[in-house]
């Protein structure tokens, strides 16, 4: 016979281990603009910076990851956890204004130097031994179709192959005027996934923004 004060410590003993499986779950959060990866990244004051973080921690289950609305990471997402049935790892957004973008193309606009091409269209060009020779390239978010460099139509595009000291050159024809002076925004795809989570389950994406990717999505 079970006496009422075993029974008593047995229910304080559930408890116990109840409070204990809930706190596991805890909440990140990442933020591209004040962030960094050196936080802990468990409130919206001390938040991660990267991608790059994020799949170098290990999840548990039920467990929260949060990128700020407003922000764009240019890098692939690969979770290193699975959640369980009815606890899954969530991938989310928080605060406010646009989804958070989690996109698989570089920003040529940014960092690069565009040239007017000698042969008098308006096509420009920049090359740097960075970049990556694309399969497709974007202008202000629109699918631009490739054509072939020196005899290129408005917003066709097309690259040439790395030189002898290693740079690729891509080739942009824009009757606005040069890519560098007018604020497009020109993208080229540079990966092949924005997140890659074949290997894991019981994941939840939500409020993200996925875009650009190489050969395997637009």
């Amino acid at each position: 016979m079970v006496s009422r004060n075993t029974k008593y410590v047995i229910s304080v003993a559930l408890c116990i281990f109840y409070s204990q499986a809930v706190s596991f779950a805890t909440d990140y959060y990442v933020n591209a603009a004040g962030g960094n990866d050196g936080n802990s990244g468990q409130s919206s004051a001390t938040p991660w910076r990267t991608i790059a973080k994020v799949n170098a921690t290990s999840f548990a289950s039920g467990d929260r990851i949060f990128f700020a609305r407003g922000g764009i990471w240019r890098e692939t997402l690969l979770p290193r956890s699975s959640g369980v049935a009815g606890n899954p790892i969530t991938f989310g957004a928080y605060g406010s204004g646009a989804a958070p973008v989690l996109a698989g193309s570089n920003n040529l606009t940014s960092g690069y130097t565009w040239r007017k091409s000698a042969s008098g269209t308006n096509t420009y060009y920049c090359y740097a031994s960075g970049l990556q020779p694309p399969d497709t390239v974007w202008l202000n978010g629109v699918n631009c179709a490739r054509g072939t460099a020196g005899s290129l139509a408005d917003h066709r595009w097309d690259w040439a192959n790395r030189d002898s000291l290693g740079f690729y050159t891509v080739y942009i024809r824009d009757d606005s005027g040069s890519p560098g002076a007018t604020g497009v925004l020109i993208e080229s795809a540079a990966r092949d996934y924005t997140v890659y989570a074949s290997s894991k389950s019981y994941l939840t994406f939500e409020n993200l923004e996925v875009r650009h990717t190489d050969d395997y999505g637009n």
